[in-house]
């Protein structure tokens, strides 16, 4: 018991600590509620405390989990509970993807909300993912005070949940916010010519986050469906997706192609959890199964799994990988990607490793995984004057001085 104690005084005193270096950020009016007529911003990066392994977890179950944990202390208060929000949702989970993807532990500079929400308060976390589960993050805020009294703003009825996951890190982002205008029609009607399509729930909230039919997605080209423990409704460019544990998003262009291509929701992509997102040179967005990336030079490709993760350690599409070529293809025994930099293999026996460059070339020659080197086992390593990868069958050695590749099998 002393122990756990310690153990408990020592994490608020870290907390603390970071607080004071990172300040709260005063954005906007808040709610008077919150004791200080400005905007409450808190977070803290949190480890080193037992909890439950989120490492294989589904970030939709994360995400709404977080939502279940907030609503139990809230009530234990005798306050409201909160209900996400499809415009919040997405600012939440674009900031979470930002972090992980930049690995940049900050608040989001850019709190503006959607129209007709006030609020602009916002928590965040970064946790191992061997302990990061929603109990022990929302337990964290309770600990620290900056946290605790964001999320005890009696007037804040709404929140939008981020959660992304790279490596042995997790990120939270929970962004807390209440309307400040009547609220909207639960559905509307769009007629065009002689036919009238309707859109509702939360397929409209997303839509009025669009632009309705102003959008880049534009008019609705079908009614709401229901799909594999969710809906859809497909518009003219595009289409939006729901299920309760990923949210409403739009899905356009080459990535809905590409979505399409592999079953829609009921492939191994899954629901969308985010909507598209910039980055250097092209677009990615991410999915319960995975992430798709788009550039102008390799199109629209999906990548998952250990294979993603493989990718995400060399810097995913700002790395030497670059981006993705192909999708994830199976082979007997395995699995493969190909990028613009090189190719990551994945086998059940050896993980999934990168291969680049001239090692990947003299691979090639062998018949890669199907030749006598077999699957990778390991990334590049440095020996004396070059590099070296081994293979279930061997080894390849890449010499700096004369750029020659010496191939030694078993």
């Amino acid at each position: 018991m002393a122990k756990t104690r310690a153990r408990r005084a020592a994490l608020t005193a870290a907390a603390a600590a970071l607080l004071s270096l990172l300040g709260a950020g005063a954005v906007s009016p808040a709610p008077a509620e919150a004791g200080t007529g400005q905007a409450q911003v808190a977070s803290t990066a949190w480890d080193g405390v037992s909890g439950i392994d989120v490492s294989g977890a589904d970030l939709g179950a994360l995400r709404q989990g977080t939502l279940t944990e907030l609503n139990t202390y809230r009530r234990s208060l005798g306050l409201g509970t909160l209900v996400r929000n499809g415009g919040l949702d997405a600012k939440a989970q674009g900031w979470a993807d930002t972090m992980a993807r930049t690995g940049r532990f900050v608040h989001n500079p850019d709190l503006g909300y959607p129209a007709g929400l006030g609020g602009n308060s916002e928590i965040i976390l970064k946790a191992g993912t061997d302990n990061g589960s929603p109990a022990v993050a929302v337990r964290s805020w309770i600990g620290s005070a900056p946290h605790q009294r964001v999320m005890v703003i009696r007037e804040m009825t709404l929140a939008g949940i981020g959660v992304a996951r790279i490596g042995r890190d997790v990120y939270y982002v929970v962004n807390f916010g209440y309307p400040v205008a009547p609220p909207a029609p639960a559905s509307m009607e769009f007629r065009r010519g002689t036919r009238t399509l309707t859109v509702g729930g939360a397929i409209l909230d997303t839509y009025r986050t669009q632009g309705l039919d102003r959008s880049a997605i534009g008019w609705p080209a079908t009614n709401e469906f229901g799909v594999h423990g969710g809906r859809g409704q497909h518009f003219d460019a595009g289409s939006i997706y729901w299920n309760a544990a990923a949210g409403a998003h739009p899905v356009r262009g080459l990535i809905r192609e590409r979505w399409a291509s592999m079953s829609w929701e009921a492939g191994w992509l899954g629901y969308p959890t985010g909507a598209e997102s910039g980055v250097r040179g092209g677009a990615l967005q991410r999915f319960q199964g995975g992430l798709v990336y788009w550039s102008p030079g390799t199109g629209a490709q999906a990548v998952r799994g250990a294979i993603l993760d493989a990718y995400g350690r060399t810097g995913f599409e700002n790395g030497r990988l670059g981006y993705p070529v192909s999708s994830e293809q199976g082979l007997r025994g395995g699995a493969f990607a190909h990028f613009q930099g090189g190719s990551v293999y994945w086998s059940s026996a050896h993980g999934a490793h990168a291969v680049v460059g001239a090692i990947r070339e003299a691979w090639a020659r062998q018949g890669w995984e199907a030749g006598r080197l077999g699957y990778p086992r390991s990334g590049e390593y440095p020996v004396a004057g070059g590099v070296r990868q081994d293979f279930a069958g061997g080894s390849a050695t890449y010499a700096f001085g004369t750029g020659a590749v010496a191939v030694t099998h078993r």
